[in-house]
């Protein structure tokens, strides 16, 4: 997507008053994050080259998942934000009748870090995370594992509001989403012991 003037215009207006301060429309660039934010189209919005905004769009073609639903994933971030049960990125808003963008987006604040890759190659084989010292390593991997511990503490009556139509919060319906991507997503050579499995 090609950020036009009348569409950085458009964004400098809208974002004016979600990151309380004067925006330059003339100023704004975007770009992909590198090695990261695949699952949703992802740009990282710069006025004069200082990132104050990340933009996630409903992807086009070609996508990770068979469904996208950016206003629950924009619910489910201001639920967290508001019990503070893991750090999240300030949220700006959500565009969800894609008046801004022509598709549904999500705008939340720059966080200044490291995002381990998920492109090849991964965290795993290369990167910051792979050379750091143990003693680092032993501390990202414990963060991480309390964020999770932590997200499986919420209450369910806080997730009651996140449920999809389908959902009732069983065992069930949860596979039944797992299959409904797998049946969606295999392509043409897969395991046959997954379809056994389900």
């Amino acid at each position: 997507m090609e950020l036009t003037p009348a569409l950085r215009k458009r964004l400098a207006n809208w974002l004016a008053p979600r990151v309380h301060a004067a925006v330059d429309a003339g100023a704004l660039q975007w770009r992909r994050p590198a090695g990261g934010g695949w699952s949703n189209e992802t740009l990282i919005v710069s006025q004069h080259d200082d990132p104050i905004a990340v933009i996630r769009l409903q992807p086009e073609g070609v996508a990770m998942f068979p469904h996208y639903d950016l206003g629950r994933e924009h619910a489910l971030l201001g639920m967290l934000a508001r019990l503070a049960v893991v750090p999240t990125p300030p949220l700006l808003g959500a565009d969800l009748e894609g008046e801004l963008f022509g598709r549904p987006a999500l705008m939340s604040g720059f966080v200044r870090g490291h995002v381990p890759a998920d492109t090849k190659p991964s965290f795993a084989e290369a990167g910051f995370l792979f050379v750091a010292q143990a003693s680092v390593q032993r501390a990202f991997h414990v963060q991480l594992l309390s964020a999770l511990a932590a997200l499986h503490r919420v209450p369910a009556s806080e997730c009651a509001a996140l449920q999809r139509e389908f959902d009732d919060g069983s065992l069930a319906a949860n596979l039944t989403r797992l299959e409904m991507i797998w049946q969606w997503d295999r392509g043409a050579r897969f395991p046959a012991g997954l379809d056994t499995a389900f």
